[in-house]
């Protein structure tokens, strides 16, 4: 079938090599269409040296030899379709992940987190603010009293050394922190504010931690590394020793279960240590698509309401919504200028006691048949019907 394709539709160029002994092929639906289309046959099925270059030759006519070359748009495509890869591992993750929290039953609060390194150069300006308050409480200190000044030297001293003792520790505490990721469907990336980790005693106490984590932080870390973030964990000598740690304690995990329980003990400590619920600016934006994601600033104004896009310029309140305000302004003037309200605050005498109430208008009725001194249409009506049948 293939062949009659090739041959009657296609029209492609086709030369048969004859090898073997038989000659019942020629009977054959192959035979047959190759003596209609008239194919070039070569026949091997004797020793036939010559037949080796004339084959060399006529297929040489059909096919053109080109040196491949790499130009910019083969790129671009190989890495559009690596692009599109990623994105589909990042959504499948992410949706492992959305499983995991619909079974915990959490809190509501970003999914993506990121055990990550804590930046040095903030942690630097920190330091550096720091000894500038030190420096400006010593000055002050030394304004004050001469008197005082031995024991006051003594007591920065040893505030000194408290404050060495401290910084050392949150030294040692703050090599860690969270960062959350922004769940933009274009690719992930994380945001400047960051998560504290949480304190340990001592060294022994991180590394259970970091091992307990082990299971979801290095399944992340094997995504995010290739989507070019300039994150410390994934970018640093110090990063890489991180990952290859969580990657040497997550090689014994195989269950989904133990992935999951990790994950779980993460994102509940992540909320605990986010005192302020700030959500690393993240917010819960609901797409048209019908997904619901976490995304930054920027990204929530790009996945906006194309109607409100489209029309921002042109939208306008309503009228109604105009005209309540000077409607609320009318009707207070009008309550203010009313003839009994007015009589009302002439007639009042000084002496007189505050707590007399003022005599209330009675209540409009929708059905006044009964009070009415007419009579009812509605029982003229009836009688009326009655005495017809």
């Amino acid at each position: 079938m293939e062949f009659r394709f090739a041959v009657a539709k296609l029209k492609i160029p086709t030369v048969l090599a004859v090898v073997g002994t038989g000659y019942s092929w020629e009977r054959s639906e192959i035979g047959m269409l190759a003596v209609g289309s008239k194919c070039l046959k070569i026949n091997f099925q004797m020793s036939n040296e010559a037949g080796y270059l004339q084959l060399f030759q006529e297929i040489q006519k059909y096919v053109s030899i080109e040196e491949e070359k790499s130009s910019e748009s083969d790129v671009e495509r190989k890495k559009h379709a690596f692009g599109e890869i990623l994105e589909s591992a990042e959504r499948q993750f992410l949706r492992h992940l959305i499983k995991f929290r619909e079974k915990s039953f959490t809190a509501d609060y970003p999914r993506l987190v990121v055990i990550n390194l804590v930046d040095k150069e903030k942690k630097l300006k920190k330091e550096e603010e720091r000894k500038k308050k030190e420096a400006e409480e010593r000055k002050k200190g030394e304004e004050e009293k001469k008197k005082q000044e031995n024991g006051e030297n003594q007591k920065t001293q040893q505030e000194e050394e408290d404050v060495d003792d401290n910084s050392k520790d949150a030294s040692r505490e703050a090599n860690y922190c969270f960062s959350l990721m922004c769940e933009n469907e274009e690719g992930w990336h994380d945001v400047p504010e960051t998560i504290p980790f949480p304190e340990f005693t001592d060294g022994e106490e991180e590394e259970t931690y970091l091992s307990m984590a082990a299971p979801y932080a290095a399944r992340i870390n094997s995504i995010l590394k290739y989507s070019g973030q300039q994150m410390a964990v994934i970018a640093t000598p110090a990063g890489k020793q991180l990952q290859e740690k969580l990657l040497s304690h997550a090689s014994a995990v195989t269950s989904e279960d133990e992935v999951e329980k990790a994950y779980n003990n993460i994102i509940k400590d992540v909320t605990g240590l986010d005192v302020e619920h700030t959500y690393g600016g993240l917010k819960k934006t609901s797409l048209l698509n019908g997904k619901t994601l976490w995304l930054c600033g920027k990204h929530r104004e790009k996945v906006g309401s194309i109607t409100e896009q489209r029309y921002k310029t042109q939208l306008k309140p309503t009228q109604l919504e105009e005209e309540k305000p000077q409607r609320e302004k009318t009707m207070v003037e009008a309550v203010a200028h009313t003839p009994s309200q007015a009589a009302a605050g002439q007639n009042k005498q000084p002496g007189a006691s505050s707590s007399q109430k003022t005599p209330e208008q009675p209540k409009s009725r929708v059905f006044n048949a009964r009070n009415s001194k007419s009579p009812g249409t509605m029982k003229r009506q009836t009688s009326q019907a009655c005495n017809v049948m």
